[in-house]
């Protein structure tokens, strides 16, 4: 695993199903070079991007195996583990570090909003279970609950293993108060597309945001 900080773009792979709706392995390996050869600082398995709502537990566990094995060490990988359950979380999570991941992504529950202190008690119990940095994935458009600068403070200080933000609230009011005020406790990365070139005009490397590609398994389904 790299012990490498990371900065810069941060690409959300995509990922590709066949015709039989398996996971296109040779395909995603061919993505994760794209995004390699060109430079990034870094790739991010089982994402929003990456279709992580419509995948199986053993789906999302063999797709960071094939992208940390692809990688071979030459980028950070960035294993989105977040779930609907502690559980599961913590099973993922788990399965991504002895995969070889390098930093976890972990998006909070989903489909059913929970509150603040039971969002805290659940970061606080997968971020335990594995000895990873952790990266927190803040999307309240799915989540229902938004990690405000306040709260991303306490859990970066209250949690030893959180070092890093992804922000996807479309909110860049909010994005600069972590960038400029909290920039001390976690770093931040921008996830919401629009905002990139004034992301990059902030001019932290680590406020850089996370690069987008399209996909969507409803019309995946019709690949070759």
């Amino acid at each position: 695993m790299m012990s490498k900080h990371l900065s810069g773009v941060l690409t959300a792979l995509a990922t590709p199903f066949d015709s039989s709706e398996s996971i296109d392995a040779d395909l995603l390996r061919a993505v994760v070079e794209r995004s390699v050869s060109a430079g990034v600082g870094g790739v991010v398995a089982c994402g929003s991007t990456g279709e992580v709502g419509t995948m199986s537990s053993d789906e999302r566990r063999r797709v960071v195996d094939i992208v940390v094995e692809q990688t071979a060490g030459r980028v950070p990988v960035i294993a989105q583990t977040g779930a609907t359950s502690t559980a599961e979380a913590i099973r993922l999570s788990q399965a991504a570090q002895s995969s070889g991941a390098d930093v976890l992504m972990l998006v909070t529950p989903f489909y059913e909003a929970v509150t603040v202190e039971e969002t805290v008690a659940y970061l606080k119990d997968v971020a335990a279970s594995v000895d990873l940095p952790v990266m927190l994935y803040n999307i309240p458009s799915a989540t229902g609950v938004n990690l405000d600068p306040a709260l991303v403070r306490r859990l970066a200080t209250e949690i030893d293993n959180v070092k890093y933000i992804k922000d996807s609230s479309a909110n860049f009011e909010q994005a600069l108060e972590l960038i400029h005020y909290h920039s001390d406790v976690i770093g931040t990365f921008i996830g919401w597309d629009v905002y990139l070139y004034s992301a990059l005009v902030e001019g932290r490397p680590a406020s850089w945001p996370a690069l987008r590609t399209s996909s969507r398994r409803s019309w995946s389904r019709s690949l070759p």
